[in-house]
C-alpha cells in the first residue's frame, strides 16, 4: 500500500473576523460543556462543525441529517457529547485504549 500524507483545510471567507480568506486547520477552542477536557473529542467536533467530516469507528445512520445536528451542536443547542452518546456513535480518535 502507498502511503500518502494528505492534510484537510478550510478556505475562510473574506469577511472572517480572523484570517479571513485563509487556508487554515479546522479547529477552534475547547468548549468544556461540549468536549470535556478532550483535545481529541474537540478536534473531532471541530471538525464536523466546519467540514461536516465525522471521524467515527462505524459507518453513522445514514437517514441522519447531519447538516441540521452540525448546525445545533455549533450553536450550543445540541451538546456533541450527548448526540454521540444517543445515536450510539463512537468516534475515532486514532488512539488505542
Amino acid at each position: 500500500m502507498n502511503a500518502k500524507n494528505e492534510v484537510l483545510l478550510v478556505h475562510r471567507v473574506n469577511t472572517a473576523t480572523s484570517f479571513a480568506n485563509a487556508h487554515v486547520f479546522p479547529g477552534g477552542n475547547l468548549d468544556a460543556s461540549q468536549d470535556g477536557e478532550s483535545f481529541e473529542l474537540c478536534a473531532i467536533r471541530e471538525t464536523f462543525e466546519e467540514t461536516g467530516l465525522l471521524l467515527t469507528k462505524q459507518p453513522v445512520n445514514k437517514t441522519l441529517d447531519l447538516k441540521s445536528i452540525r448546525e445545533e451542536i455549533h450553536s450550543g443547542k445540541l451538546q456533541f457529547v450527548d448526540w454521540l452518546n444517543k445515536e450510539n456513535i463512537s468516534v475515532d480518535t486514532g488512539m488505542t485504549n
